[in-house]
């Protein structure tokens, strides 16, 4: 019996909500998330992805948790340009509290709605299929009748969210005293920063106590909706009939997902360069490429090649940020002609920088012809429909959008050598000699080339940007193609 309930439980996939929890109930520290809450968001979609297609709540829930993973992706460049922002002088800090707290705001437009929609759809559910569990938190003892309701859950999980993302606020909001019109900070904020630590310790340690109950409370209240035995087994069937009866229904919602997990990949590939660092790794969306590929492979087995180039694409990233971390870390580009150390290291980042685009152009390539064998077994149109459009609507769709996979390809390489290039006419520099009766005369080093860094993510954004639109429209010829199946 136990079994039966697991195994169904398991099929629904709703125990991936109760693994997400594990990655929400944690502080952050200005806008550090140790434990990263997009992860968890991850979870719970997958927990929830099944029980959505039958349920409105439940599915606004994953459109709104899927936004939640955007923006959370973005505190991780945005913590680096942050601490790159951030120097020792104390008017600087305010840079902290303003993304702390932009970051609360942003977040809290969508997460209190997508818990809501959350205990909504359960408690739809639980209305519609006579289940006890879901309107009562569990208390182990004979008068459980008497138990809170639910409703009580969802407000304190409504107080712990907006506590979590506001209390790391106040440490910071001494850098907003000021004592003029000018914005000259008052000088009282520096004897206050010695508060500071202590009120960021004191901020996590309420926030983690307020968590650890939350996190209890819901984990406690999702596994007893999971036990109850009746309950799981009406809406599995539920989702057999209304659902997995539907194939091409299936097969959209697949491949939705799939284009979500590259689209992200994408987004992640453009090089964001402060000091000469990048700030998203490549080997962030090479990551998101893999995952990508073992999704898309059940569907073309033109995306084999896909998995193991992705991988090589990761371990060559890695290779070359380190070693552009140690070369930022130890030389500059200005020194190369005085120092044959710098010039060696130089050297290799140069060649890794090369073998890294190399890889990338083929990993592109055969990315761009498995979405096209995609587009051609799933897009386009079916029955009479073709013989009432024009010559110019008649175009396959799947050709169409092949063509614009190839071109998108072509942008990724032109990304690919901006990348070289970067690095090549980075050290590219011009010397002008000062001399200044305060100070030692010197030679000062300029670039050859302005804001360089600046153009290259330009290109990478135009490539970005444009092959997400296509992944988009993939998705959404697929949604039309098995709309009434």
């Amino acid at each position: 019996m136990m079994s039966m309930m697991k195994s169904n439980a398991k099929y629904l996939g709703l125990g991936s909500v109760i693994t997400g929890t594990f990655f929400l109930f944690n502080p952050n520290i200005n806008i550090l998330d140790i434990l990263p809450d997009f992860i968890g968001y991850i979870f719970i979609i997958t927990g929830i992805s099944a029980v959505a297609d039958i349920n409105m709540h439940l599915s606004e829930a994953r459109q709104r948790f899927l936004k939640l993973i955007y923006i959370n992706l973005s505190r991780i460049p945005a913590f680096f340009i942050m601490m790159r922002i951030v120097s020792s002088a104390i008017d600087e800090q305010t840079t902290v509290l303003v993304l702390t707290f932009a970051y609360a705001v942003v977040e809290l437009i969508y997460l209190p709605g997508a818990f809501s929609e959350l205990f909504e759809g359960l408690t739809y559910l639980g209305s519609r299929y006579d289940s006890g569990s879901v309107f009562r938190l569990p208390k182990g003892r004979a008068d459980a009748r008497k138990s809170k309701p639910v409703s009580r859950l969802k407000y304190y999980t409504f107080f712990f969210m907006f506590a979590k993302l506001l209390l790391p606020c106040v440490p910071y909001l001494m850098y907003l005293r000021i004592d003029n019109p000018y914005g000259i900070i008052d000088p009282s904020s520096y004897a206050l920063e010695r508060y500071k630590n202590p009120l960021i310790i004191i901020t996590a340690f309420i926030v983690l106590v307020l968590g650890v109950i939350w996190l209890y409370r819901f984990v406690r209240y999702f596994r007893n909706v999971l036990r109850d035995k009746p309950f799981i087994d009406k809406i599995t069937e539920a989702y057999k009939n209304q659902v997995v009866s539907r194939e091409g229904f299936i097969i959209k919602r697949k491949i939705n997902s799939i284009t979500i997990i590259f689209c992200i990949a994408f987004g992640l590939a453009p090089d964001l360069f402060v000091s000469d660092v990048n700030l998203l790794p490549d080997a962030a969306s090479a990551l998101f490429f893999f995952i990508g590929a073992l999704m898309l492979v059940k569907y073309t087995a033109s995306a084999k090649p896909v998995i193991p180039l992705s991988a090589l694409y990761f371990l060559s990233s890695l290779a070359t940020y380190s070693t552009s971390i140690y070369f930022i870390d130890n030389f500059a580009y200005e020194v190369l002609e005085k120092s044959e150390e710098a010039r060696v290291a130089y050297r290799i980042l140069t060649a890794l920088t090369i073998v890294e685009a190399a890889i990338l152009c083929v990993l592109l390539f055969f990315i761009a012809r498995a979405f096209s064998d995609l587009a051609h077994r799933h897009t386009g149109y079916e029955g009479d429909n073709i013989n009432h459009l024009s010559d110019s609507q008649s175009m396959s769709v799947a050709k169409l959008l092949s063509r614009r996979l190839y071109i998108s390809f072509g942008y990724g390489v032109a990304a690919a050598i901006g990348s070289i290039l970067y690095v090549i006419l980075k050290a590219r520099t011009y010397s002008v000699f000062i001399q200044n009766p305060y100070i030692e005369p010197t030679y000062a080093y300029y670039p050859e080339i302005e804001l360089l860094w600046l153009y290259y993510l330009l290109l990478s954004l135009v490539w970005a940007l444009y092959t997400i639109r296509v992944l988009r429209q993939i998705s959404k010829e697929t949604e039309q193609k098995y709309k009434y199946s």
